[in-house]
């Protein structure tokens, strides 16, 4: 959106960063050439779009992507906070876009192979700044099996292989 865009270039401002370009376009239809991109990423938007449009966004971003390029994604883990939501959506009425539903993989990334999956974002972290190694513990848990799978947000590094 123009209000998003407004503040990347108001921090790129503040950052000193002079070599990036900002432009307006639509997850379903990107605004640049086919395999334009050695890195695409998304970043705390795929859950706010339903499910079945997430493949046609990610499909698009595999579009822009060059072969051997790497697609990285956050989404929000289904099995984070299940009580969470529950309250969210039907006691306080809010609905959100589906998660992640980390058993599906296959259908999102048939353009690519996966090769990692990261869960990231423990809330508790926070709470602990005395305790840095407790905090790396939990960082590095991230990246385990089964620990990952409970993360509130998993980060999907798929390569581009067609």
């Amino acid at each position: 959106t123009e209000a998003m865009l407004n503040e990347a270039k108001k921090k790129a401002v503040t950052e000193n960063i002079n070599n990036i370009e900002f432009k307006v376009g639509s997850a379903f239809n990107l605004p640049f050439e086919d395999k334009s991109f050695d890195i695409v990423t998304s970043i705390k938007f795929m859950h706010l779009i339903p499910y079945k449009m997430q493949q046609a966004a990610i499909k698009e971003m595999f579009r822009v992507l060059k072969p051997g390029g790497y697609l990285v994604i956050e989404f929000k883990n289904i099995l984070y906070g299940v009580f969470l939501r529950i309250v969210l959506k039907y006691l306080l009425r809010r609905q959100e876009g589906y998660c992640f539903e980390p058993f599906l993989t296959k259908n999102f990334f048939d353009e690519g192979r996966i090769t990692d999956i990261i869960g990231y974002y423990i809330p508790s972290q926070q709470r602990l700044p005395q305790y840095p190694m407790i905090n790396k513990l939990l960082e590095n848990c991230g990246h385990w099996p089964p620990f990952k799978w409970f993360y509130d947000k998993l980060y999907i590094k798929c390569v581009k292989t067609r």
